[in-house]
């Protein structure tokens, strides 16, 4: 075997694992995008009450809070932004429609004094 065939030969393995490990994250995105708001919901409920649960084992609320540093609320914060976003969204596209409408109004039809 020369050494093109070699290259050719890694090359196809290589393929071939990539082309694995793509099924294997597509199918993992998948999932987390199905499943994501109840994984959210859950990891939070139980911060909020911890407690011994299906078997689980009980949480200590003090070393909970103590392992958490700033960087953990932020990269949470930074996480869930486009879900908050996507949940207020039409609180303040309605929000800024009543304030511009009356702001306009304001303007253009004022009493004279």
């Amino acid at each position: 075997m020369n050494s093109l065939e070699k290259l050719i030969a890694d090359k196809a393995r290589i393929q071939a694992k990539c082309e694995v490990h793509k099924q294997k994250m597509e199918a993992n995105l998948d999932y987390i995008h199905e499943h994501g708001g109840k994984m959210v919901f859950t990891s939070v409920k139980d911060m909020i009450f911890p407690g011994k649960k299906d078997g689980k084992e009980c949480v200590d609320h003090k070393s909970l809070l103590s392992s958490f540093g700033v960087s953990d609320v932020v990269g949470a914060g930074i996480t869930l932004l486009p879900s908050i976003l996507g949940m207020f969204k039409p609180y303040l596209f309605t929000w800024g429609l009543k304030k511009g409408q009356s702001l306009l109004k304001h303007l253009f039809f004022r009493k004279k004094k």
